[in-house]
């Protein structure tokens, strides 16, 4: 199935994966063009070496010896030759929702793919760690398929407080006893669990994630990166710094967000006077510029003369960070990008920066649609095939269970009984004319018997659904699980349900079956994970 069978026409992402004319303003190159990749690569191959060197080192620093696949990735970035085809995500409980395990996974299959088309370029996957995101609440989740979302609520007086800083509380026992719970007693489980206490073992919930997503990937030699470290800010800092003094992606994304709504298109973010936030004790504030020229911290009521403000981040480049805006262009300041791999929606708001990406001078990078897809587990295939479906059917038909469900019922009360009252009402209608004709003062009494004769009659109805549905409660119950299997909540598996599950269900070889088999093509998946476990049933 393609994936542009799933969004509807009007959406950005189905125009550029057909590579409409109509999107060439927003994406200069195409990612489907091997002369496109060479334009990109030729660029990037000439990355500044001190900044490579620096790169490097903050990159060692915080992978070295996960694996010989990640350590041999590490000796590849300081050459010359070298570019890396990154994608990112925040911070997620676990590792995050399905779609993270799918993005990651496509940066590692598209330098495979790369490497066999030009074999003269190291291409090396690397994952930009979104740790400086201040939503606490989107990360801090857990969900299993069959079952509501677990969510962990912390108190929102530290809503500007940075997930990096996040410490990870006492009362989080608690979650996590009630997630150990929750998840499927496998042979996989107990040494899954102890990679999540000893990923704690920090207290931090950012540090959690990247070594849990550093062991279960480290046979993929993918790099995993952390932009907060003062080295990488330095370096990033002179396109925020340009942010303040000349407001260049501003009036840029402005003036491409013109023209996406000219093309039909509606923009994907909104630029904020000066996009980029202002930290201050770990906390993560918004940047405006007032009327009168000053600098306004968002949340704090504070102003500051814009050469001031200056002075001091020059002074602390670390206390600067990029926002949605801005964060593109610093991660490509920072890496010798070739390709970035992106979500749906993420695509929508890079159709806003090439003019950005122009008049700062950096190479604005291939644009690659991550992979989509779900995981249809053995006994929810097994169930389709009763029905004679498939997943895509339910994807493309998000409607069809329902369907099926009202089929299964085999007795549907109230069509029945508009039906069956609407053949006898003309009889109850002609007794009252005959009433009328004989004693009007009787019509009263024989109204009231009409209703109480129709509400008796649809409470038999009632009961004859019941009964009906009882006998189908099985297939009913087993077409809701598809349901809640495939689209839980009316979302997408990929979006709702956190990746550990699967992990817990089918141990480390999932990952492996889920790569093996991904491609390149821009298909909905339909992933199978490997059967060859001792599991617990559904």
């Amino acid at each position: 199935m393609q994936v542009t069978d799933l969004f509807p026409e009007p959406h950005l992402l189905n125009f550029y994966l057909k590579q409409d004319p109509v999107i060439r303003p927003f994406f200069p190159l195409n990612y489907q063009n091997p002369a496109d990749w060479n334009s990109i690569l030729s660029e990037r191959i000439s990355f500044p070496a001190d900044i490579r060197k620096t790169v490097h080192q903050v990159l060692e620093n915080q992978n070295r010896g996960i694996s010989p696949q990640v350590d041999r990735n590490l000796e590849k970035f300081k050459q010359e030759n070298s570019v890396v085809i990154v994608t990112g995500q925040q911070a997620g409980f676990f590792g995050g929702p399905l779609f993270t395990l799918f993005k990651t996974l496509s940066a590692v299959k598209w330098c495979e793919e790369l490497k066999e088309k030009f074999p003269g370029v190291n291409f090396i996957p690397v994952f930009w760690v979104e740790t400086e995101d201040h939503d606490f609440q989107e990360i801090a989740w857990f969900r299993q398929p069959e079952k509501p979302v677990t969510s962990f609520n912390q108190s929102q007086e530290d809503r500007y407080l940075q997930i990096q800083y996040r410490k990870v509380p006492q009362v989080f026992e608690s979650y996590l006893e009630e997630i150990k719970q929750e998840l499927p007693k496998t042979e996989f489980f107990e040494p899954i669990w102890q990679d999540i206490l000893t990923s704690l073992s920090d207290g931090s919930f950012s540090g959690s994630f990247v070594s849990l997503m550093q062991k279960w990937l480290s046979g993929f030699g993918i790099l995993f990166l952390t932009p907060a470290d003062p080295e990488i800010k330095k370096i990033g800092y002179r396109v925020l710094k340009t942010e303040i003094e000349a407001g260049i992606l501003c009036n840029e994304v402005k003036k491409q967000s013109g023209l996406l709504i000219q093309a039909g298109f509606t923009p994907q973010v909104t630029p904020r006077t000066v996009n980029c936030f202002y930290i201050r004790n770990g906390r993560r504030y918004g940047l405006e510029f007032t009327e009168n020229g000053r600098i306004l911290l968002a949340g704090l009521n504070e102003t500051f003369l814009p050469e001031d403000f200056l002075n001091e981040t020059d002074s602390r480049p670390e206390s600067l960070s990029p926002n949605v805006v801005s964060r593109p262009l610093f991660q490509d300041t920072v890496l010798p990008t070739a390709g970035v791999i992106l979500g749906p929606g993420e695509l929508s708001y890079w159709a806003q920066l090439s003019g950005a990406y122009t008049a700062l001078g950096t190479p604005m990078p291939l644009v690659i649609p991550r992979t989509f897809g779900l995981v249809c587990e053995p006994p929810v295939e097994r169930i389709l095939g009763k029905f004679k479906l498939d997943a895509g059917q339910i994807l493309l038909q998000p409607h069809l269970i329902e369907s099926k469900i009202t089929d299964e019922t085999g007795f549907q009360a109230e069509k029945e009984f508009r039906q069956f009252w609407k053949n006898l009402e003309p009889y109850f209608i002609g007794v009252q004319n005959m009433t009328g004709g004989i004693d009007p003062t009787l019509i009263d009494s024989w109204t009231q018997l009409t209703g109480r004769t129709s509400q008796s009659f649809s409470q038999f109805f009632d009961r004859l659904e019941k009964t009906s549905r009882k006998k189908k409660e099985t297939e009913i119950s087993q077409l809701k699980r598809i349901r809640e299997n495939l689209l839980p909540d009316g979302q997408w598996q990929e979006r709702s349900v956190s990746f550990l599950y699967f992990l817990v269900k089918y141990g480390p070889d999932f990952i492996t079956a889920v790569y093996n088999q991904m491609t390149c093509d821009p298909y909905f998946h339909i992933f199978t994970p490997s059967p060859k476990t001792k599991q617990e049933n559904m």
